[in-house]
């Protein structure tokens, strides 16, 4: 056997870390620069090819900065991998560089036809700089770098007893809580104007004569199920079904009358302006309306409505606010799209949080539009369908905030990566620094990792679910769950390696 010294880094560690880091950078890479994960398969623009890519739009000193480091950790495990085989410096440098371009060229060769991404040549450059600078990083530093990792690992560990792991895991846990409590509370409806009014129609700039048609609307306090949806967008449902609304407007009823329900108005009935010409706008006292919502940070809003037709297609079909300027809820037609605003402490700084759905109107035909908002979930229901779009503003929408301007498609982006953050963290503390002893010990701990992990996930939702009034998420405990399991299985990666050191 030859010498490890020239096999392996200078002073090769006795425990690698390639597959982890590897893993660790492909699933990075591959969620910020993927994400959201749809396709559009489309022809480019004048029969351009989609093998000669193209030139970015993005183009800075910062975004080249940026693609730059997020291939140095690839290279890095890459490089690692490669010198625990035995490859020479010069390979691994090259095949570093070449793998990080090759691997970017698959990944910008795909974002062209992602809608939301962007694509081009300068972006395979600096991703392919980036991995070659993280295998250069191994060759100089690798060996020292991974040796003080596992050196810090294993005195972890053997700090460990049973009792401080379950004491460890048990205020991992309540410190993430916490804060997710914390950051839940800025979705909820506590910022509204007490004295706010209800405007339904008008003109988006208040200078446009044309005016769409409202049929009827209808809001309650609360999240409707999907069941509940059906109702509320079938003329032949039971309106009992879904209890009595809050609001309700019929355009059908004589003028005058067209309000239903009296849980609106404090005294003062709604009143038309140019009643002669058109029942729009109406507008009417909106506080009881608005005490109601924030009571439970839950609404549903339902409204049948025709837009406008283009050129002049800028049109509120209804909002809530101080009737000063100020906007609490808002929802309205703008070059064809359906678009939405909601007030939350999270939004109430950052006018860019709007919803949009494009070319609703484009039809000028009536649409059945529905929003649902849990508390965390903004759902949208348009003519009888579930959109595929979910506005979700949950804690990890709050954290993003911290570091990074919020943009309405990335918000579920946030929510995955909060749960990420949690629980396969988690998974990877529990992992690697778990006590080290006989086969029974080693056991017991992964039972109580596994536990800790399911426990975790059940814990984190009755968090969320005091905070928002919304219902267990059957989903995100699952993600939960899987993610904390993927951590645990990322900790062991390297293990086959470990051993196969420890018996030369």
């Amino acid at each position: 056997m030859g010498n490890p010294s020239n096999q392996y880094s200078p002073n090769p560690p006795d425990s690698g870390w390639s597959n982890r880091i590897l893993i660790l950078a492909i699933a990075g890479i591959l969620f910020l620069t993927m994400y959201p994960f749809r396709l559009n398969i489309h022809p480019l623009a004048n029969g351009a090819s989609p093998f000669l890519l193209g030139k970015s739009e993005k183009s800075g000193l910062v975004d080249a900065l940026l693609n730059v480091l997020l291939f140095v950790p690839f290279g890095f495990g890459l490089g690692e991998k490669l010198r625990e085989r035995g490859k020479s410096i010069r390979f691994v440098l090259l095949a570093t560089l070449a793998a990080g371009a090759l691997f970017s060229y698959a990944i910008e060769f795909t974002q062209l036809y992602i809608p939301e991404r962007d694509s081009g040549w300068e972006d395979v450059f600096t991703n392919g700089s980036g991995s070659f600078l993280g295998g250069l990083l191994y060759v100089l530093l690798g060996g020292s770098l991974v040796g003080w990792a596992n050196t810090v690992q294993r005195a972890v560990a053997e700090w460990m007893t049973p009792l401080r792991f379950t004491c460890a895991i048990i205020i991992y846990f309540c410190l993430w809580f916490g804060l997710a409590a914390r950051l839940q509370k800025q979705t909820q409806l506590s910022n509204w104007k007490p004295y706010g009014v209800m405007v339904l129609g008008n003109s988006g700039a208040g200078l446009n004569p044309h005016q769409g048609q409202i049929q009827a609307l209808q809001i309650w306090n609360r999240p409707l199920s999907d069941e509940a949806m059906a109702a509320a967008t079938s003329a032949a449902a039971d309106p009992g079904m879904n209890g009595p609304p809050i609001v309700e407007y019929d355009s059908s009823r004589p003028q005058g009358s067209e309000w239903i329900s009296a849980a609106l108005a404090t005294g003062s009935a709604p009143h038309a302006a140019n009643a002669e010409t058109s029942p729009l706008p109406l507008q009417s006292d909106a506080r009881k309306l608005i005490e109601a919502l924030e009571q439970t940070s839950h609404f549903t809003v339902h409204v049948v409505c025709t837009g406008v037709e283009a050129p002049n297609d800028l049109w509120t079909i209804f909002r809530v606010g101080d009737g000063a300027g100020t906007l609490d809820l808002m929802v309205w037609q703008e070059n064809g799209h359906l678009v939405s605003w909601l007030r939350t402490p999270l939004s109430a700084s950052r006018p860019q949080l709007t919803w949009f759905i494009p070319r609703v109107f484009n039809d000028h035909e009536p649409h059945d539009i529905v929003y649902s908002y849990d508390g965390e979930s903004l759902l949208l229901y348009l003519d009888g369908k579930k959109t595929r779009k979910e506005y979700i503003v949950g804690p990890g929408a709050g954290l993003a905030r911290l570091v990074h301007r919020l943009k309405p498609g990335e918000l579920e982006g946030y929510n995955y990566a909060f749960y990420a953050l949690v629980f396969c963290m988690a998974g990877i503390l529990l992992g690697l620094f778990e006590p080290p002893g006989d086969f029974r010990l080693k056991s017991r701990m992964v039972v109580l990792g596994v536990g800790a992990i399911v426990l975790g996930a059940l814990a984190l939702e009755l968090v969320l679910v005091q905070v928002t009034g919304r219902t267990i998420s059957r989903g995100n405990f699952i993600l939960s769950i899987l993610l904390g399991f993927a951590g645990l299985l990322w900790a062991h990666a390297d293990q086959q390696i470990s051993r196969r050191r420890e018996n030369r």
